[in-house]
């Protein structure tokens, strides 16, 4: 009876089919299967945020340069007009980093009551080195009587006005390349856009080229901007260059309402028989057929 109790109490003791959990072995394989699910995972996602980032970064250098170059044509559209005294100041040059830096100054100039020019609003676009990012920065200053910043105070805008200094404000950094130039045309052979300019920079083919500086009174009939934030390489003039997919470029038209007269270039034509433009791709069709 004894015996039989005991069997009772504990009837797993001498059953082999019971058991009590998982082995060892078992969890051990669980959890290297969860951490190879784990780490599958992680990968996968790490990858999507990579490409996401790319893709924001991507979509975020295309749209603040296009920035750039609307702004520098807002104000180029705003100030350059031929009749009210406007001058336009490009220059560029290789820095010792290697990068091209450029500047571009437009002033409208205003004659006050002892018949001396004052500058009325001046505007310069300037790149610079920056030493801690190895790469430039773009720089805007607006100066005149019409001060832009209307935050600062009455008497603060009276000091600057005295004053008369470029006050650069940064906008914006990373930059691998800003060209400014004023391109030139040829029209059947003869230069457009020519006085006052005497340095060619760069060769784009055999009716236009590009002037590395423009300088005087008279306005060029266009400006150039170029602009990427792309990784640069060491081109074979010794300085730093992007490939040629990389780069924003922009044409942006002087004085836009200017009167440009119409030049009429007389060539000899061969007459034309209009029989002759009946090709074989048209068939004669009788008038009946409609």
């Amino acid at each position: 009876m004894r015996h039989l109790l005991m069997n009772n109490e504990n009837p797993s003791l001498e059953s082999p089919h019971v058991r009590f959990g998982f082995s060892l072995v078992e969890i051990v394989a669980v959890l290297l299967i969860t951490a190879m699910i784990m780490l599958a995972s992680f990968n996968v996602y790490g990858r999507v945020r990579s490409a996401a980032a790319k893709v924001n970064e991507t979509l975020d250098r295309d749209t603040l340069a296009t920035e750039i170059l609307q702004r520098i044509a807002e104000d180029l559209d705003r100030l350059a007009f031929s009749d009210l005294g406007t001058t336009i100041f490009i220059q560029n040059k290789l820095d010792s980093s290697g990068y091209n830096v450029a500047q571009i100054a437009i002033k409208n100039e205003v004659y006050d009551e002892n018949n001396k020019p004052k500058v009325f609003e001046k505007i310069v676009w300037r790149s610079a080195y920056d030493f801690f990012e190895d790469s430039l920065i773009l720089y805007r200053s607006h100066n005149g009587y019409n001060l832009e910043d209307k935050v600062i105070s009455d008497d603060r805008q009276i000091e600057l006005k005295q004053d008369g200094n470029d006050y650069f404000i940064p906008l914006c950094s990373g930059i691998t390349l800003f060209k400014i130039q004023v391109p030139v045309v040829k029209v059947f052979g003869e230069n457009v856009n020519l006085p006052g300019l005497d340095e060619v920079v760069q060769e784009s083919g055999e009716k236009e080229r590009l002037l590395d500086g423009w300088a005087g009174n008279k306005l060029p009939k266009a400006v150039t901007i170029t602009i990427s934030f792309a990784e640069p390489y060491q081109a074979d003039t010794g300085g730093l260059d992007v490939l040629e997919s990389e780069k924003f470029t922009r044409t942006i038209a002087i004085d836009r309402t200017r009167q440009i007269k119409y030049r009429f270039v007389a060539r000899d034509l061969e007459p034309i028989d209009p029989n002759d433009l009946l090709g074989e791709d048209f068939d004669d069709t009788d008038t009946d057929d409609f």
